[in-house]
């Protein structure tokens, strides 16, 4: 009997116990939050969902604050019973008409414990920013926009390549071809088509030097660790001159060469170093005898005025160099070059490339790459062209036309060849539209907007305005005023998704309207 007693005691208390651990759990799998800490929405925006995930918990929202929320659609939910549970959520909201961002907060309350939790929606101001564009406040010349042919090996641009490059209407629209003034004269024949085909279609040729022949150098290599030496920059010069020759001679005209590219950079591969003195010395008293093409320096890496401002402040030399031009690699470099203007040179950024570093490591962009990630870069690339017309440069020139990470696909890592890629897309909104002798006018915004920026232009009988969203949010109702009388006016917009969507636009006798998606470079192309 005592035997039975104590056994029916044991199998109670593992079934208490058992009843514990029961009771543990279901406390443990209890929860209530909402998947989001913030949301932020549009002045615009009639209403923005939310999810509510519970576990074994009834619950309710509320407004914690008067404002602008008009309704919420379902105000509580849950149970004691059900577990790993999501509720959606609507909140109906007013339109913001003021020009100030508003926040209201809501209670999400946990109705078996009484805790809670908060969550501000913000409303974005109405923002309707208005431009206003002076004709008769000019600034810079446009000389265009491009890219490189490819600079090393043979596999050039084919002739579809070319037209996609070139063509204003189905392409890019570039108005400036980089190609390679090679050390071995060998090599000059494989771009005169290319070179040819440009001359055609009015687009300029810049031809930038990487290395002067290798018996002309202290390491009698073209690869870089060494410099041109002294005796040989006659030769040089003639070498220049016959590159030059052998192209007229074959129907090919070079518009400018340069004398050496990135002559304050240390590499490996095909180079030559200058000092600053060197570079000065060549121009001064050697440059002069260059024939048959404009003449550019110095192409340093970082757009160093060190190299140039010599130059400039020398009369002599000064007269033997037409453009000044330079890379834009680390910071610093882009800024305004006050001498350059004052001497009358144009100012060109002749190479530049954005490609999440993957020159150092191709892993970094793969076929997987995000396309968010590759376009917030890319945005890093319209930026940077809107600021170097904002600090009257004449020419933007890509690194090369065909390249994954560039504006036509090669044909590797997702890429096909024969393409415009998302990055050709961007830089065609300037150079499809802003044409070479076009001028940049002053453009005033009505107020500072943080993520906007617009540069405007004026040629042909045309208005021309790049306007850039960086913002993440939606602008609609934007204005442009004190235009001529307008004709006609569409709008051309590049998004993560969409490439140079075309839209017709409201417009008045001297002012247009558009509005600007969110993360969006937007082309507005005004007839008079």
């Amino acid at each position: 009997m005592n035997n039975i007693i104590r056994t029916l005691a044991l199998i109670g208390i593992v079934l208490l116990m058992g009843c514990s651990d029961q009771d543990s759990d279901s406390l443990s799998g209890t929860y209530l939050q909402f998947d989001e800490t913030a949301v932020n929405v549009t002045s615009s925006e009639q209403a923005v969902n939310l999810t509510v995930e519970w576990s074994q918990t009834p619950w309710e929202i509320t407004t914690a604050t008067d404002g602008f929320i008009t309704g919420i659609d379902q105000s509580s939910g849950g149970n004691r019973t059900d577990i790993d549970q999501t509720t959606q959520v609507r909140i109906t909201l007013q339109t913001n008409n003021s020009e100030e961002t508003r926040s209201q907060e809501i209670v999400l309350k946990n109705l078996a414990t009484n805790e809670e939790q908060n969550l501000t929606i913000s409303q974005f101001a109405n923002i309707r920013p208005a431009l206003t564009v002076n004709y008769q406040e000019e600034f810079q010349e446009i000389s265009g926009f491009g890219g490189a042919d490819p600079i090393f090996g043979t596999d050039y641009l084919s002739d579809e390549e070319i037209n996609l490059a070139i063509d204003k209407e189905n392409g890019l629209g570039l108005s400036i071809i980089r190609v390679r003034l090679s050390s071995t004269r060998a090599d000059w024949a494989g771009i005169v088509d290319l070179v040819k085909k440009a001359n055609e279609n009015q687009v300029k040729v810049i031809a930038s030097a990487w290395s002067p022949p290798a018996a002309f150098k202290s390491n009698n290599s073209i690869n870089g660790g060494g410099y041109l030496l002294e005796e040989y920059y006659d030769d040089y010069v003639a070498y220049i001159n016959e590159f030059i020759t052998f192209m007229t001679d074959n129907g090919a005209k070079i518009d400018v060469v340069s004398i050496q590219n990135e002559p304050d950079y240390q590499v490996s591969y095909e180079g030559c170093e200058y000092t600053i003195e060197e570079m000065y010395n060549f121009v001064k008293n050697f440059a002069g005898g260059i024939e048959g093409a404009k003449v550019l320096a110095a192409e340093s890496l970082n757009f160093k005025h060190s190299y140039t401002d010599p130059i400039l402040n020398d009369p002599e030399a000064e007269a033997n160099v037409d453009l000044i031009g330079g890379h834009l690699y680390g910071s610093g470099g882009l800024k305004p070059y006050p001498l350059a203007e004052e001497k009358n040179k144009e100012i060109w950024m002749t190479e530049h490339l954005l490609n999440l570093n993957s020159g150092v490591n191709s892993a970094n962009w793969t076929e997987s790459t995000s396309r968010a990630v590759i376009w917030e870069e890319t945005m890093d690339m319209a930026e940077e062209i809107q600021s170097t017309m904002e600090a009257n440069w004449n020419a933007y020139i890509w690194w090369y036309i065909r390249r994954y990470y560039s504006f036509l696909g090669d044909g590797t890592l997702g890429t096909q060849r024969g393409t415009i890629l998302k990055r050709g897309y961007v830089m065609s909104q300037f150079s499809k539209f802003v044409r070479p002798g076009y001028k940049r006018i002053a453009t005033t915004f009505s107020n500072e907007l943080d993520g906007f920026s617009a540069t405007t232009y004026t040629g042909d009988d045309k208005t021309v305005m790049v306007f850039i969203n960086r913002s993440d949010f939606d602008v609609s109702g934007i204005s442009i005023n004190g235009l001529k009388p307008v004709s006609s006016a569409k709008s051309y917009t590049t998004t993560l998704f969409d490439d140079q969507m075309e839209k017709e636009l409201n417009h008045e006798d001297s002012s247009v309207q558009f509005s600007a998606p969110a993360n969006s470079i937007l082309t507005v192309f005004i007839e008079h």
